[in-house]
Formats: C-alpha cells, sequence, structure tokens
C-alpha cells in the first residue's frame, strides 16, 4: 500500500485548510486505537515536530506539526494589555498509508526537507 490518495499530493494543500480540518486529516487512528510512536524528530529550529506512526491495523504513516502563534486583539485601542496569544502545534503534512516503516520514513524524508538536519539521534529506527 501506499500513499497514493491522501498522501504528498493532499500533504502539500494540509496547510491551507481550517485549523480544524487540519486536525481531522492526521487523525487516521482506527477505531479509536492511538498509534505507537515508531519514531520522532525535531527540527533544528525546534519549531517543527515529526513522528512516524504505527497504526493497530499494522500500517504506517507519518505527521509534521509546526508550532504556531496567533494573538487575538480584545480591546479596541489594541495595546498588550488587550493581547492574548494562542500557541499550538499545527498539522503540516500528514502522509498516507505504507505498509512497512522504511518506506514511510523514506517517503518523509523525501517530502521533508528539515528531517536531514533533525537533532542527532531523533530521527534513527526505532523498530
Amino acid at each position: 500500500m501506499s500513499s497514493a490518495a491522501d498522501g504528498p499530493s493532499a500533504a502539500r494543500t494540509l496547510h491551507q485548510l481550517p485549523l480544524a480540518d487540519r486536525l481531522l486529516a492526521c487523525d487516521q487512528s482506527t477505531m479509536g486505537d492511538e498509534p505507537d510512536i515508531v519514531d520522532a524528530a525535531v527540527s533544528p529550529d525546534g519549531l517543527k515536530r515529526w513522528k512516524l506512526l504505527r497504526r493497530s491495523d499494522g500500517l504506517y504513516r507519518y505527521e509534521e506539526f509546526t508550532f504556531s502563534t496567533e494573538t487575538y486583539w480584545t480591546g479596541e485601542d489594541r495595546n498588550e494589555a488587550d493581547a492574548e496569544v494562542i500557541e499550538y502545534w499545527a498539522p503540516t503534512q500528514c502522509s498516507g498509508l505504507f505498509d512497512d516503516p522504511d518506506t514511510a520514513r523514506e517517503d518523509a524524508f523525501g517530502e521533508i526537507p528539515w528531517l536531514h538536519g533533525a537533532q542527532e539521534g531523533a530521527a534513527t529506527s526505532a523498530s
């Protein structure tokens, strides 16, 4: 099984979706089971995270999240006292499904350039 239908082409447009839709797109768990984290990495600047996941049905997928902040002004004069800053991890890349972790990892390294410079030892096989 490859990442054809909901893979790279879907991932490239994921950042354009509303946040709620992005969160739903990355939630590909099977029957409510949480996937196991097989591998993970953090970008050199600490603003991106990547996870390689094994679903309960034995298939693999990966996802990338980017740290985001949004400022909401609550007062009309727009001074600091009237600002609320929201920080969250927004999904920016969700793969399709793969039969094995090596194929998923290879695809991730092809789609997510910063993985090549990830924190030492963070993106190595855990299987």
